[in-house]
């Protein structure tokens, strides 16, 4: 797995997924009526991020096995 690959795969998991995990939860609570300010949405995007970051490092180890 060459080093830019590494990159794409660490920026999808610790950014664009928080992004659009959080995109939904807006998207679900602007439908049913009870949007919230956005400050309070990233604590939320933070925590998933965490959860990106253990996620790339999972799915690169096992990349790295094969």
């Amino acid at each position: 797995m060459s080093r830019k690959q590494v990159v794409l795969l660490y920026s999808f998991w610790i950014l664009l997924f928080p992004t659009i995990i959080i995109g939904f939860r807006v998207l679900v609570d602007w439908s049913v009526g009870n949007l919230d300010p956005i400050m309070s949405y990233i604590p939320v995007w933070l925590g998933i991020a965490t959860g990106g970051i253990l996620a790339g490092l999972f799915v690169h180890s096992i990349k790295k096995a094969n």
